[in-house]
């Protein structure tokens, strides 16, 4: 079953202590990662937004401004709020006014204390993970591929069909149903 990253945070954000630990074992190799792009996601959306109701709040203006003062710079404005934003979602900060002008704030909040709580749960599992002692570690896998087998032997993986074997690796342990 595939799970999008929609989804995945819909799912977390929503879930209790088991399903999101679920979550996490599922999707370990790829979790921080998913994290990432949800963030950017919500990063881009709220930028998106923000800038859209502005332009919006202005269709009624003809395009005509006059400066009064020597110190508007559009450039840095922009470059300022893209910084505040990346802040504002990477500290957890939804008080700062940075979702003011956007079409779904409560969502938004939602969203960015959903990634806080997927960042720190992560890295609590990742920590007790690599806590546990090589023969409690085990990784399993299911391959039919010679390339794959040849491939994990060039590597320095011991490798050997249907029973345990040990390597130098720090994951010393792992089973191979060929």
């Amino acid at each position: 079953m595939s799970i999008t990253k929609d989804e995945l945070v819909e799912s977390y954000g929503t879930g209790n202590a088991k399903e999101r630990f679920d979550l996490i074992y599922e999707n370990y190799s790829v979790f921080p990662q998913l994290v990432d792009c949800f963030e950017i996601g919500l990063f881009n959306t709220i930028l998106n937004e923000k800038e859209y109701n502005r332009r919006a709040k202005n269709s009624a203006d003809l395009g005509v401004r006059v400066q009064t003062s020597n110190k508007s710079d559009p450039t840095a404005k922009m470059a300022v709020e893209r910084v505040m934003i990346r802040e504002a979602i990477e500290r957890c900060d939804t008080d700062g006014g940075i979702l003011k002008d956007t079409d779904n704030p409560e969502k938004h909040k939602k969203d960015i204390w959903t990634i806080a709580m997927m960042r720190r749960e992560y890295e609590v599992f990742d920590s007790f993970l690599n806590a546990l002692k090589g023969d409690e570690y085990q990784i399993n896998l299911t391959c039919n591929d010679q390339v794959f087998l040849q491939a994990l032997s060039s590597l320095g993986i011991g490798v050997s069909q249907n029973h345990w074997f040990s390597s130098d690796e720090p994951f010393d342990k792992a089973y191979l149903l060929c």
